[in-house]
């Protein structure tokens, strides 16, 4: 069985690492956009949850002096 030897150009090597690095790059730029709008969801929603449990706080309060003012 004989070998059969495929030339590989050089340039066609340094092509190829260059498009991978740069589906890479696009990929980590992607992720890092994806983080931050999960952050900020989370950010919204903290508040949001902050914001009911502060209502919730303070309607407790209400009902707790209307039932130890009678």
């Amino acid at each position: 069985m004989a070998w059969v030897v495929i030339p590989v150009v050089f340039d066609e090597w340094t092509f190829n690492i260059q498009s991978l690095t740069n589906y890479q790059e696009s990929i980590s730029n992607q992720t890092q956009t994806k983080m931050v709008y999960l952050q900020d969801m989370i950010s919204q929603y903290n508040s949001y949850l902050q914001g009911a449990m502060s209502a919730i706080q303070k309607a407790t309060t209400v009902l707790e002096r209307i039932a130890t003012s009678s």
